[in-house]
C-alpha cells in the first residue's frame, strides 16, 4: 500500500513539476463556461488547465512565469484582462498574481498572455511557482 501511494504522489509531483509541458503541445479544449469572454483560463499549478476557453496552450519559461497562448488574436490594447489569485490551487496565504500588458518572457506577441505569479518571503516578493489563478480576457 506504501509504495503505490508513494507511486501516485511521485506522478502527481511529476505533473506538477512538470508544469504543463504536455499541455503547450496540445490545443487545450473549451471547458470554461464564460459566457462571451474572449478566453478564460483557470490554472493549478500542480496539474496544470482546469478549465479554459480560447486558449491554444500554457508554458512556463521561468518560475513564476506563465506564458498563454490565445487560439485567436487579441489586441491588448482594447481589452482589460484580469488575473486573481485562486488560494484553492495556491500554497501559503500570501500569493500574488498580475499580468503583464508586454508579454517579455513569452514568445513572439500578439497571441501570448503572461501571467507572473509571486510569494512573500522573508519580508520579500519572490517569483513562485505554487500559485493557482484564474485569467479572463472580457
Amino acid at each position: 500500500m506504501r509504495k503505490i501511494l508513494a507511486s501516485a504522489l511521485a506522478i502527481v509531483f511529476a505533473i506538477g513539476a512538470a508544469g504543463t509541458a504536455a499541455a503547450g503541445n496540445v490545443e487545450l479544449a473549451n471547458t470554461a463556461d464564460v459566457g462571451k469572454a474572449r478566453m478564460a483560463l483557470y490554472y493549478n499549478p500542480f496539474v496544470g488547465p482546469v478549465r479554459a476557453k480560447g486558449v491554444k496552450r500554457v508554458t512556463i519559461p521561468q518560475t513564476g512565469i506563465y506564458c498563454i497562448r490565445t487560439k485567436k488574436k487579441i489586441d491588448m490594447r482594447k481589452v482589460v484582462p484580469s488575473v486573481t489569485v485562486d488560494r484553492t490551487y495556491s500554497t501559503g496565504a500570501d500569493a500574488l498574481a498580475h499580468w503583464a500588458g508586454s508579454p517579455t518572457n513569452c514568445p513572439g506577441s500578439g497571441r501570448w498572455i503572461e501571467v507572473r505569479t509571486y510569494r512573500f518571503s522573508g519580508g520579500s516578493v519572490v517569483a513562485a511557482g505554487t500559485v493557482g489563478f484564474a485569467l479572463i480576457v472580457p
